[in-house]
């Protein structure tokens, strides 16, 4: 995804404005209930063109940023060498995945919404 998207998403995810998209009621409030459901419930914030987040997994961290493919790539190479650096030990490093996490208690956008 190039930046400009990654940061229009971004901006999106925090502004909430879909109706300036011209999306019509439903995908709105569906859109719209996605988030806040992310918001609530002690789920990790959502990450928007100013906000980084980090979630820790057995695995290792995901940094989710809304930097696009090249900025993302570019930053966790940095990140790695510098914790490798550090730590004396080689850290590795995976981009991409899913891009996109919908929860599945929101609905399917085609149920009508109070």
């Amino acid at each position: 995804m190039p930046f400009a998207v990654a940061q229009e998403t971004g901006s999106l995810r925090r502004t909430r404005a879909f109706a300036a998209y011209g999306a019509d009621s439903v995908s709105r409030r569906y859109a719209e209930n996605i988030l806040a459901s992310m918001d609530a419930g002690g789920a990790p914030p959502v990450p928007s063109d100013r906000l980084v987040t980090l979630e820790h997994f057995d695995e290792g961290v995901v940094m989710n940023i809304c930097g696009g493919h090249k900025a993302n790539e570019a930053l966790s190479r940095v990140i790695s060498i510098l914790l490798t650096a550090r730590h004396g030990s080689s850290v590795g490093i995976e981009t991409g995945g899913l891009p996109y996490c919908v929860p599945s208690a929101v609905g399917h956008p085609g149920e009508r919404y109070p």
